[in-house]
């Protein structure tokens, strides 16, 4: 979902005045947020709490009447008409909106119906529709291990999408045209011959066009594929205001997300963890079977604060969690792992936190 809105912000400034080369400042005057990332978090908000995608666009684009870029034509009437329906668009809209779908859902399946969901309240065209389900089904491929063959046949077959010989064809030949079938495969292109998130981002820029939308939806892919380094992602939090940022902290807490610039792993086994044992002592680490979690991706124990406990904050080997300030106690909870998308029952134990003067129970997990 970042990796959406950064693209967005560093193709904004470029939409109306392509840059037909890779170098660049990604961050600068004239950057900012437009339509992609309000109706990118309107997405992720009726997502993470289950409320109608409709609701939640109308809701995020009357908060911002007036984005950098403004809202397309045929978008805006719809959000000044007193009773809005789908208008039968087949824009990019749909698939720039999208990315956090592919995330909060865990099946394919369930990626495609809710990519349709977010896509039909405006874009209820076969490829507006079509937009917003390969950008989310690859997102979710990609955050799953996919390779980016795999994400190739995904939009040549599954999506019977005619991609862009390479990105510096499209470069040389390239004009401003806002729908799915022309910008979509193009995004896909820029990711592909990508090397990293930032040169993703640059190949978007650089190719022209709907800069800040193709931007947003590459920027997307290379998130779920590559990560985001810390410091782009610093730069581009900075041009956020809080509901943004509220938004995002809460899709973060839903994933569990490891760190920005974390790489993906390949997708793990569904270990039943039956090596995994408290053993008799109450305080002895608890060991995780490093066949299920490779090395470099590391775990976090992240309890539900309240306004008597503050965030726990471990600094631990990435395959053990020995929590000096847990005692058998009175609370039961179950212990997970959290493993890239899969999650694992660990047996129950009774644990509750120190606190002064009283014992206050959480319940708490690994990632």
């Amino acid at each position: 979902m970042l990796g959406a809105i950064i693209g967005d912000i560093v193709g904004s400034r470029f939409e109306f005045n392509n840059i037909l080369t890779k170098t660049f400042d990604l961050f600068g005057p004239g950057c900012g947020f437009t339509d992609d990332t309000i109706c990118t978090c309107a997405v992720a908000d009726a997502a993470l709490h289950a409320t109608p995608y409709r609701d939640a666009l109308l809701s995020w684009c009357h908060r911002y009447p007036n984005p950098i870029g403004a809202y397309g034509g045929s978008f805006a009437r719809w959000l000044r008409s007193p009773n809005p329906q789908p208008y039968g668009s087949f824009g990019n809209g749909s698939a720039m909106r999208v990315s956090a779908v592919g995330w909060l859902f865990n099946t394919l399946d369930q990626v495609l119906l809710q990519a349709r969901l977010s896509a039909e309240p405006t874009h209820n065209h076969p490829e507006g529709i079509k937009g917003a389900q390969a950008t989310a089904a690859a997102v979710f491929m990609l955050r799953q291990g996919a390779s980016k063959s795999e994400i190739r046949v995904l939009a040549e077959t599954r999506f019977a999408y005619r991609l862009p010989r390479s990105v510096n064809a499209i470069r040389q030949h390239n004009t401003f045209d806002e729908t799915c079938q022309v910008t979509v495969p193009q995004a896909f292109v820029c990711f592909l011959e990508g090397t990293s998130f930032e040169d993703t981002l640059r190949n978007a820029i650089s190719i022209g066009g709907d800069s800040d939308t193709i931007g947003a939806i590459a920027g997307a892919l290379a998130e779920a594929h590559y990560g985001i380094p810390e410091s782009i992602a610093q730069q581009g939090l900075s041009y956020l205001d809080r509901p943004m940022l509220d938004i995002l902290s809460q899709f973060r807490h839903r994933l569990a997300a490891p760190p920005l610039d974390c790489p993906r792993p390949a997708r793990l086994p569904r270990h039943p963890l039956s090596q995994c044992h408290h053993g008799k002592n109450p305080l002895a680490p608890i060991a995780l079977p490093t066949a299920s979690v490779p090395a470099h991706y590391p775990l976090f124990a992240k309890c539900r604060q309240t306004a008597a406990q503050p965030f726990l904050h471990p600094h631990q080997h990435p395959h053990h969690y020995s929590p000096t300030s847990i005692t058998r106690a009175l609370t039961p909870f179950r212990l997970k792992l959290v493993a890239h998308g899969n999650v694992y029952p660990l047996p129950l134990f009774v644990v509750s936190f120190h606190i002064p003067s009283i014992l206050v129970p959480h319940s708490f997990f690994v990632q």
